[in-house]
């Protein structure tokens, strides 16, 4: 059995590696067709879109966002679990140039005096909720993106692999027929 070790034979043609005047010829690099970009671009672009549909709104939350004083809460709700609707007060708030806004405020408790972070008739308790779901969106888009990239390298490389061993030994690539994909290794 041959290891490869030696540079005597490659075992194929019954030519040295050392006689060879050329080495062996390696698959050139090929580009994606437009049909293969349109997938690599525009399922991520799908998903991004998607997404941004969900997360734009909260997007734009942070950016408009001030933190406000409460000036008046009434009507608050305890919230009902998991069937029942949200814990929330109807509250009015105060921003520091003295511009008042009022709505729904997500919380069991509000009372006057409580720093909000809001805008124009929305409201947090603070900033971290509408942090907490940008970071929550960012991280499945990034993930999308990585995980994207990754399935397009390991497929470039598969089928590079696959092509420099057909003009190497000018057949089709064949898996080990030894190989078996049953969790518990027994060939079926």
């Amino acid at each position: 059995m041959r290891t490869g070790d030696d540079d005597t034979n490659d075992g194929r043609d019954g030519v040295g590696l050392k006689e060879r005047g050329n080495p062996l010829p390696e698959a050139p690099r090929t580009w994606p067709s437009a049909q293969q970009w349109l997938v690599i671009l525009g399922t991520p672009a799908v998903l991004l879109g998607v997404l941004w549909l969900f997360a734009e709104s909260h997007v734009q939350e942070l950016r408009d966002g001030r933190t406000a004083t409460v000036i008046g809460a009434g009507g608050c709700h305890e919230g009902g679990g998991h069937a029942g609707p949200p814990p929330s007060c109807h509250a009015t708030w105060q921003f520091p140039d003295g511009h008042i806004s009022s709505g729904t405020v997500p919380s069991s408790s509000v009372v006057r005096g409580d720093t909000v972070f809001a805008g124009e008739g929305w409201a947090y308790p603070s900033a971290a909720p509408v942090w907490q779901l940008v970071g929550i969106f960012s991280f499945i888009a990034t993930s999308v993106l990585v995980v994207n990239v990754a399935i397009w390298v390991v497929e470039f490389r598969q089928d590079r692999q696959r092509r420099t061993y057909e003009l190497r030994y000018g057949h089709e690539y064949l898996p080990d027929p030894g190989y078996t994909s049953d969790p518990s290794g027994s060939a079926a």
